[in-house]
């Protein structure tokens, strides 16, 4: 989940993600029973990530991690999913850490994750 694999979202209201397809679940347990009885399943929306969506998700999720994310691998992965520019700026700033192709947010730079992520996107 953390490092943006697939994962499935089994039961009420669970959510999932596998090969670019995301999908959620009737949330009311006697909603996703019906669902599951007429349909076999208990989806009740099923969406394909646009690479960007997806690139997105990956750089929200990887972020919240203490090790933080290898751009490198994401780029090939996705291409370019951050301002390399921005990037810069930010480590100047003390609030992103850069080792090598490995981006990871400080410990200020936590605090400010969802205005970093606006700033860096690509």
């Amino acid at each position: 989940y953390w490092r943006y694999q697939d994962y499935a979202g089994i039961g009420p209201g669970a959510h999932g993600r596998r090969t670019g397809q995301r999908t959620m679940r009737h949330r009311k347990p006697e909603n996703f029973l019906k669902a599951v009885q007429r349909n076999a399943h208990g989806l009740v929306e099923e969406a394909v990530l646009t690479r960007q969506e997806a690139a997105n998700e990956a750089l929200v999720m990887g972020l919240r991690l203490i090790e933080g994310i290898d751009v490198e691998a994401m780029e090939k992965r996705f291409g370019r999913i951050v301002d390399h520019d921005r990037v810069r700026r930010l480590v100047d700033q003390g609030l992103i850490d850069q080792r090598g192709t490995r981006l990871r947010l400080s410990g200020r730079g936590r605090l400010l994750l969802d205005a970093i992520l606006v700033e860096i996107a690509a």
